[in-house]
């Protein structure tokens, strides 16, 4: 997906809801004041917390290797996770649009922890602002 000063401003403005509100798994912004500017190139930058992998590499390269039995205890973990976050998210009004195993990531292995990432396609409908989040999700 090809990022615009729109879907930047509005993954911002989302994060920013999504940490006052406290969204459980929802990834962290940093910078929750204001949006920086990359000085070179004038570019908005985000800053977040720190993950690991992402979801996809995990479950591609990770669990090859090992046993069916630990691999549904952490199927059952990653999926609870995700759906305190998006229920949650739902709860408030904000709607992710752009779920794929890319936009879940590890926070941590032990304990399994993930962060749900990439909310530039993200709407807030309780603002009802139609300006926000135009794009097509899954690209």
């Amino acid at each position: 997906m090809v990022r615009t000063a729109g879907t930047v401003k509005n993954e911002f403005t989302i994060l920013k809801r999504l940490r006052e509100l406290d969204i459980p798994y929802a990834v962290r912004v940093m910078n929750h004041k204001e949006l920086s500017i990359e000085t070179v190139t004038g570019t908005p930058v985000i800053g977040m917390e720190m993950c690991g992998m992402s979801l996809k590499t995990f479950v591609t390269t990770l669990w090859t290797n090992s046993r069916s039995k630990s691999r549904w205890r952490d199927i059952s973990i990653i999926t609870r996770q995700i759906f305190q976050c998006l229920s949650k998210c739902h709860e408030m009004g904000i709607i992710h649009r752009d779920i794929k195993l890319d936009n879940i990531m590890l926070k941590s292995c032990e304990p399994l922890e993930i962060r749900i990432i990439d909310w530039g396609l993200a709407r807030d409908v309780k603002t009802r602002d139609e300006t926000l989040s135009m794009g097509r999700a899954g690209m």
